[in-house]
């Protein structure tokens, strides 16, 4: 069946939203900006500006769990990551209202006959992503699209309950993804817990630079890199580091085993590192809990390599986790922020005495494997969901059948 996507929704665009309306505190509501758009779910940072009075606009502009949003601006077709192009889709799934900003907009149904979840699943799809963002205008830099483009826009779709059956099914692979997620997020708490009772309670452990504690620090490739379509390595940057979690989709940048071999015989990456955001988006932190055998990093991401004589990765970790406040402050720059080497080696974290850091190790090394097996169940989901996705979408699979 062929649906007009506007006869089944109405879009809200988001309020162009003053700079005057924030705080820089955590009181208030926060605002969903384009940069808050990841892997197809709302996802804030940290230190997200809030709005101070959200009274006047939650009624119009609030938006609540379940409510499907896309981005009306974005970076065109002609760029290589998907999870980028304007008319990108989200589902928003936090337990807490937030408010819609300008350039975003959220479905509103206004019909029976097609599922929010379904028109949400539906451009998860990269290939239906492709065609809605085909319509965009703009620059080369920066592309466009109307909700009423949004709302002319022809999907094709089974019946009513042929549908709820295929979001059954890719809704029971999200759960256990967030499932996963959630358990990752109480483990690491409790990694933080017991850092913050061990080392940061008390005044008498010494301070000591970054650089006094590392082998070294270096930063992902400088130079341009020739990108090779048929690559089978990756060349990534900060947007793929994310809440200590690395996410690599078909479509990052792709390099040849000669590229990869040069730029992994500068950086020496290896499992155990340290990789911290350092220009555009500052202060993602990931530590490296597999090897690397198959990507490396653009300059974007600092490389820091823990001196295990002295710490362990956890340990060094969880020290630069704790004050990523602090590190976020420390950038510099007035178009692009960014952290040099030199600023980097130069943050200070302490010193652990042995005995402290041989029970720091033994407790939370089993929490960092957990969260590994996490991760690697996710990526595991992940990859079946989105083989499995377009294959619903055009009914080449029928799950009709299955009852979840």
């Amino acid at each position: 069946m062929r649906y007009r996507i506007g006869d089944y929704f109405s879009f809200q665009n988001g309020y162009a939203f003053k700079s005057k309306d924030f705080n820089s505190t955590q009181n208030g509501t926060p605002v969903i900006k384009i940069k808050e758009f990841n892997d197809n779910r709302i996802d804030f940072d940290s230190g997200s500006a809030q709005i101070i009075d959200s009274a006047p606009y939650l009624q119009q502009y609030g938006v609540k769990t379940g409510d499907i949003l896309f981005a009306l601006t974005g970076d065109p077709i002609s760029r290589s990551n998907p999870n980028t192009w304007v008319g990108r889709v989200a589902r928003y799934e936090k337990s807490y209202c937030a408010l819609l900003n300008q350039r975003t907009c959220k479905a509103i149904q206004i019909n029976d006959g097609l599922e929010p979840d379904y028109l949400y699943y539906f451009f998860c799809d990269t290939n239906n992503l492709l065609k809605l963002a085909a319509k965009a205008t703009g620059s080369a830099s920066q592309a466009n699209i109307s909700t009423k483009t949004i709302e002319n826009t022809i999907i094709d779709a089974p019946n009513y309950e042929h549908q709820k059956h295929i979001i059954n099914f890719l809704n029971s692979i999200n759960a256990k993804i967030s499932y996963n997620r959630r358990i990752n997020d109480n483990l690491q708490q409790q990694a933080t817990a017991l850092f913050v009772k061990l080392f940061r309670s008390s005044s008498e452990i010494q301070r000591v630079p970054l650089s006094a504690v590392t082998l070294n620090i270096t930063d992902g490739v400088h130079n341009t890199v020739n990108d090779d379509p048929d690559g089978e390595c990756f060349l990534l940057s900060c947007k793929n580091i994310k809440d200590g979690v690395l996410t690599i989709s078909t479509s990052e940048r792709k390099i040849n085993h000669e590229t990869f071999c040069k730029l992994r015989k500068r950086t020496k990456l290896e499992k155990g590192d340290i990789l911290l955001s350092s220009v555009g988006t500052i202060g993602e932190l990931l530590l490296l809990k597999e090897d690397p055998r198959n990507y490396e990093f653009q300059r974007s991401v600092a490389i820091i390599k823990p001196n295990h004589s002295l710490i362990s990765s956890e340990y060094l970790y969880e020290a630069l986790l704790t004050q990523r406040t602090s590190i976020i402050h420390a950038a510099h720059g007035a178009v692009q922020q960014c952290l040099f080497i030199s600023d980097i080696a130069e943050i200070e974290v302490p010193l652990p005495e042995k005995l402290n850091l041989v029970r720091y190790n033994n407790a939370v090394k089993p929490l960092f494997s957990m969260m590994q097996q996490n991760e690697d169940e996710n990526k595991r989901l992940r990859a079946l969901r989105d083989i499995l996705l377009p294959k619903l979408m055009s009914g080449e699979i029928d799950v009709s059948d299955i009852y979840l």
